[in-house]
Parts: C-alpha cells; structure tokens; sequence
C-alpha cells in the first residue's frame, strides 16, 4: 500500500535528487581540480561513480512515478469507497481488498462500527419498550413530543378522554390539535426553567367541539444537557388546579 503525502514525497525526491546531483558535480571538480584522470585506476574508479549516480537518479524516478501512480490508484478507490459510504452501500471485503492493507483496516473498523450500531439499536429498541410500557401505566392525559411539537407518545387515557385512536395523533404535530399555542414559545421557556402552563383549546376528535384545557410542559435532556423532548400533560381546570397544589405541598 503507498498512501503518502504529495509535497511531502515531492520536497523527499528533490532533496535526495540534489544531493546525489550535488555529490557527482563535486567530484567531478576534485576529479578535475586536481587533475586525476592521469592516474588510470582513479580515471576508472570516477566514472563508474558518475555511472553509479546516473543509475541511481533512474531508479530514484522510476520508483517516484511509481509511488505517485500507486498513490494516485489508492486515493480513486478511496473516494469510490466514501461514495458508497454515502449511498449506503454495505461495503464487502473484496471491494476494499484493492486498497490493501488499509481496506483491511477499514473493513476491521467498519466490522466493529456495526457491531456497536446493532449494540445501541437494540438498547434504543428496548428502552423503546420500556417507555411504551411505562405510559401503559401512567392514567393521566400525557403525550410526549419532540422539540419541532412532533407527538411520539401518547397516553391510552387521552386516548380515551378524547375518543381517538393513537394512529391519529403520533407522529401528528401537537399545534393539529391544540389552538392559541406557539410551540416554539414552550420549548424557548423550557431550555430556561423546569416546566412552563398554557391555557388553550383542545380538539382530538374532529366530530367534537374544541374544549378549554390547561397544558403543562416539562422538558428532558440528553447527556450534552440539549432540549430533545417535552412531556406535555394535559387538563382541565380542576385537575390543574389539583396538581398546583400538590406542587405546592411538596415544596
């Protein structure tokens, strides 16, 4: 495999180039200076030099148009292995065996790469569950969204407060349902406080008539403390006024 830098292999060539071409001239003018060619033995042992440097320059540049070919080889492989990265072509080991050694690494690294995919997919899968399993349970009118109002998750109690089914309403944006709500107003006073309560009209069944609800918001986090998801529960006003103050007896 020759995957090298091009200045760097060039500025390489050119200083081993001018030190054997430095090292001939010089000896060429000793060899001269000091009249050397009247001595047979030294005449002969000089120009087998000049020999010795002129082969030397050959295969200097036959192995210089050799790197620069192979390299060239290896790079166009590269870019057809990243266009195929791209377009979600698994890559097999025979496609990155033109790459040699490095296509071996790359087939290593990209081995593992998927191992540690499948790994986080079926963390992400069974955390997926856990949640579905845990809203099973939760008999409160809740839904999950992300942060553009996507619904994710929603309660089988709202579903049944409203009379609607859950193909209705996830993956449905929560502004369809609900009037007089800027979502982009929750998620900005939800990256600044805890929760945040809007009062707005409510409508899950399109035979129903919108209803006036109390709206109450709670952001999650990831690990980089991001805004990724706002839990929205929703109620009338004498469950709000209950959960204010259960709030207030428990601070």
């Amino acid at each position: 495999m020759l995957l090298v830098n091009r200045n760097r292999l060039y500025f390489f060539y050119i200083l081993v180039c001018g030190i054997i071409t430095a090292l001939a001239i010089n000896s060429y003018w000793v060899f001269h200076k000091f009249n050397l060619s009247a001595n047979p033995d030294l005449k002969y042992h000089s120009e087998n030099f000049i020999y010795f440097v002129i082969l030397s320059m050959l295969i200097f540049l036959f192995l210089f148009l050799h790197i620069i070919y192979r390299s060239k080889d290896i790079y166009k492989e590269l870019d057809k292995t990243i266009d195929l990265v791209k377009q979600g072509t698994p890559l097999t080991e025979d496609q990155l065996k033109k790459i040699d050694v490095l296509g071996k690494k790359i087939f290593e690294i990209n081995s593992t790469l998927n191992i540690l995919n499948e790994k986080k997919t079926l963390k992400i899968t069974s955390q997926s569950y856990l949640v579905d399993f845990l809203i099973g349970y939760i008999h409160k009118n809740m839904l999950i969204t992300d942060i553009q109002g996507r619904i994710l998750k929603v309660t089988n109690s709202l579903l049944h407060k409203y009379n609607v089914e859950e193909k209705e309403v996830v993956d449905r944006f929560i502004h369809s349902f609900v009037q007089n709500l800027n979502f982009f107003v929750v998620v900005n006073d939800l990256r600044g406080s805890k929760n945040t309560s809007f009062e707005a009209s409510v409508k899950f069944n399109k035979d129903e008539n919108f209803v006036i609800c109390y709206l109450s918001f709670y952001p999650v986090y990831n690990q980089k403390n991001e805004l990724t998801n706002c839990i929205c529960f929703i109620m009338d006003e004498t469950e709000f006024l209950a959960s204010i103050k259960e709030q207030s007896n428990g601070q």
